[in-house]
């Protein structure tokens, strides 16, 4: 029997799932349909159908979004005591084992497919936290991730700082051992933290209390861009005052062409000029307004200069972080660092910039690694995690920079 052991990224709108093989590889598994991983999704069908992943958001997504039968961001709601769906009640917990067992499903599916003996153990896990839980009084969100994850079949399971996970994955990519002091700001699809490491003088890491922020991420740029489009239209269209306007951004959010989603993804490449427009249907039916034709279109255009400037206060408060997360690591006093920019909405050139202004402008840190600070965005986490797990007592893992002690959840 082949042992592995799993990494799990669980996040606000995707996750992926981690596997780590006796030679310390690892494999990421993701969605086959996207490459931003398996939605965090729950589907609760008026047949009392449970889906979750890319199946859950395919059915949400082939009738009019009906928040009755659809959970999503689940991890912002942990301390909801039940989400009331169509045709039952259904808790946190038991939606989170659901996501978890999912990927744990799809894991096994393609390493049954790689592995030549076909018996495979996953008894084991280390799942990603976000920062922001350490702050309950009683754990209680690091509880119910870690109970759901043994209600899927998982035995073994710690949790380890989403950040610190991804140092980890970091630091296993470089060729000889990191000397300087690691900053990691991770930007996930709902908060954002970073992490501080600092060399001690045997050249393990010292990992530095994380920072983190709860109610920022990615989902944050996209829900600003839905306000804006909303805005445009309400001026461009008078008959748009005999609509709901709160139901009308729910329904751009929501929107089974995922328009505002990609729009985002669009205006985050680095390829294209900060004042290069790109024109965005958007469909009067998705809006719900009962005075137009079906099918009626809205004609938009946005570029990343507006793109940038209507996301600017979400990023100024993101830098305020930043800026306290660079002091408490001494780089106002040391300024020499590898810095590490992990989770999907890192990608936004305007999170490398603000905090490249920070750090190089304010404090004159210089970057040791900013041709590659962007570091596998999306899988940081999952590897790290799925690397953490297998044991990092595995002499030539990670180069001896981390102890068990140091980068493990204590609750």
């Amino acid at each position: 029997m082949s042992e592995y052991r799993l990494g799990i990224d669980f996040g606000t709108c995707f996750s992926f799932i981690g596997v780590c093989g006796e030679d310390g590889n690892v494999s990421i598994f993701g969605s086959d349909e996207s490459g931003y991983g398996i939605p965090s999704t729950f589907y609760h069908g008026s047949d009392l159908q449970n889906l979750t992943g890319d199946e859950a958001e395919s059915f949400a997504s082939s009738v009019r979004y009906d928040p009755t039968q659809v959970v999503r961001y689940v991890k912002q709601q942990l301390l909801t005591n039940e989400f009331s769906l169509q045709g039952g009640v259904v808790s946190p917990r038991f939606i989170v084992a659901c996501i978890i067992r999912r990927l744990i499903e799809i894991a096994k599916k393609e390493m049954v497919a790689l592995d030549s003996l076909g018996d495979l153990s996953m008894s084991g896990a280390v799942i990603s936290v976000p920062v922001s839980f350490d702050r309950d009084t009683d754990k209680q969100r690091y509880h119910l991730i870690k109970n759901a994850a043994r209600d899927a079949g998982l035995e073994d399971v710690k949790l380890i700082q989403e950040p610190v996970a991804a140092a980890i994955s970091y630091c296993y990519n470089q060729t000889k051992r990191v000397k300087e002091p690691i900053l990691v700001f991770d930007l996930g699809g709902g908060t954002f933290d970073v992490a501080c490491l600092r060399p001690r003088a045997d050249l393990t890491y010292h990992i530095l209390q994380p920072l983190g922020i709860e109610h920022i991420g990615g989902i944050c740029w996209t829900e600003a861009l839905v306000e804006y489009f909303v805005d445009r239209i309400d001026k461009l269209d008078s008959s748009s005052l005999k609509y709901d306007r709160d139901v009308s951004m729910q329904e751009l959010l929501n929107s089974g062409s995922g328009v505002i989603e990609k729009l985002k993804r669009y205006l985050s490449q680095e390829n294209i000029a900060d004042n290069t427009y790109r024109q965005v249907p958007i469909l009067h039916e998705i809006l719900k307004n009962p005075f137009h034709e079906p099918n009626n279109i809205f004609n938009l255009n946005i570029n990343r200069n507006i793109f940038n400037s209507i996301t600017e206060p979400l990023l100024q408060e993101l830098l305020k972080l930043v800026d306290e997360s660079s002091v408490k690591c001494g780089l106002n006093t040391r300024p020499t660092a590898h810095v590490v920019l992990s989770g999907g909405a890192s990608r936004m050139p305007q999170i490398k910039d603000g905090i490249l202004s920070i750090l190089k402008n304010k404090y004159g840190v210089k970057i040791l690694n900013e041709k590659r600070m962007i570091h596998l965005p999306d899988k940081a986490i999952a590897r790290g995690a799925a690397m953490s797990a297998f044991g990092l007592n595995i002499k030539h893992l990670i180069n001896n920079s981390f102890t068990l002690g140091d980068i493990f959840v204590d609750i």
